[in-house]
């Protein structure tokens, strides 16, 4: 049975891709935990600013009562004036800590 280096080679190539797409997801997840902690610590400290730092410039962010914030100024605008008042009290306490990639 002949083997065709070129079939070899995608085979091997393909291997090496899924080892690097998952290296490259374990560091993602990490991040996304780590995006997440910081989220959860400026929320709880009402720091408004540091919460803001975390989104992209062009956001979209859904608020719980429907609202749509469509960049990082509305995002900064609403939080600050829902920390003062609505989520002045209010803590995130997440105990799972583990925040998973959704696939689409």
């Amino acid at each position: 049975m002949k083997r065709s280096p070129a079939l070899l080679s995608a085979i091997v190539l393909i291997g090496l891709l899924a080892i690097a797409q998952t290296k490259t997801g374990t560091r993602d997840q990490g991040e996304i935990n780590n995006l997440a902690i910081c989220f959860e610590d400026a929320w709880n400290r009402h720091d408004i600013q540091t919460l803001s730092a975390l989104v992209a410039e062009a956001v979209d962010f859904i608020t719980v009562g429907g609202g749509w914030l469509k960049n990082r100024k509305e995002f900064e605008e609403h939080h600050a004036r829902t920390h003062q008042v609505q989520f002045k009290d209010e803590r995130i306490d997440d105990q799972k800590k583990s925040h998973q990639i959704h696939k689409a």
